[in-house]
């Protein structure tokens, strides 16, 4: 008695055939729906370290250019004061000396006056 094995044979190749195909179509499915996932996954793993560093310096620059117009408004506006009150005080006391000589001009004119109605 020969067994044959001829349809055993024939249906392990079928099965197998079979089996290769289910994972060729698993495999290419798995694949259609991982890639759009890979894809996600690497948009949300971007690095953004590097332009929160550089905003953080352009921040820092602006921030510093501020800090030196203000401080070069001020060094100005304590000049302008300052040469304000220097003008000021210049003025105050040229008017007091010319108000001394017009008060000496007038006591002057008022003793003349009182020589030439006294004489």
């Amino acid at each position: 008695m020969t067994v044959t094995t001829e349809p055993y044979t024939a249906a392990a190749g079928l099965l197998r055939s079979a089996t290769e195909t289910s994972i060729d179509v698993w495999t290419r499915g798995a694949k259609a729906l991982t890639n759009p996932a890979d894809l996600i996954a690497q948009l949300l793993t971007v690095d953004l370290s590097h332009a929160v560093e550089r905003y953080s310096e352009l921040a820092q620059k602006i921030i510093d250019a501020d800090r030196q117009i203000a401080l070069r408004w001020v060094e100005l506006l304590t000049s302008l004061t300052g040469t304000v009150r220097e003008q000021t005080e210049m003025v105050s006391h040229l008017m007091s000396e010319q108000a001394d000589r017009i008060a000496d001009l007038v006591s002057e004119q008022a003793e003349k006056a009182d020589r030439v109605a006294t004489a």
